[in-house]
């Protein structure tokens, strides 16, 4: 009698085998998709703190052109989120070091290992109600509103963020 196994004893032991494999390869698989969206979603975050944070420390009046008054509507932080220009303005004092104007950078779309995310930032008025005399009460808030969009797996995905800055 011939010591070993048969074709079938064979096939079957494989087909065990891969019973018990292919679920942990299709988990390894799933999960290196589930850390790349993570990775990407964790991006989107940031993007959108970074954008309120640069709204709360620009100048009230120039955060939108709702209160433009007699300004180039090119200062307003809003129009250079649009625009993705590089603006400038006079922020505080100047030390006789500086040079006259601060520029800061406000990007619209910008590319991470190989994903384009689109920011849209809108800032806008909040509405308030009225007093007794039906006179608008005005408390200098202004709502940020930031969505980071970027596209994976043929979907268009979108992180939104909000804050409220008021004005002095």
């Amino acid at each position: 009698m011939k010591k070993g196994f048969s074709v079938v004893e064979v096939l079957i032991a494989m087909g065990f085998f891969l019973a018990l494999v292919i679920p942990y390869i299709a988990m390894f698989i799933t999960s290196a998709k589930d850390v790349r969206r993570i990775g990407n979603m964790n991006v989107a975050i940031l993007f959108a703190q970074e954008a309120i944070e640069a709204c709360k420390g620009y100048p009230y009046e120039l955060l939108d052109s709702d209160d433009a008054g007699s300004h180039d509507k090119a200062l307003f932080l809003e129009e250079a989120f649009k625009s993705g220009e590089r603006k400038s303005v006079i922020i505080g004092e100047r030390d006789e070091d500086e040079d006259d104007l601060q520029h800061d950078f406000y990007w619209h779309k910008a590319t991470v290992n190989g994903i384009e995310y689109t920011r849209d930032v809108d800032i806008a008025k909040v509405d308030t109600k009225a007093d007794k005399n039906g006179d608008p009460i005005n408390l200098k808030l202004k709502l940020i509103k930031v969505n980071v969009s970027w596209e994976m797996d043929k979907r268009t995905l979108v992180y939104t963020a909000s804050a409220v800055v008021r004005g002095k």
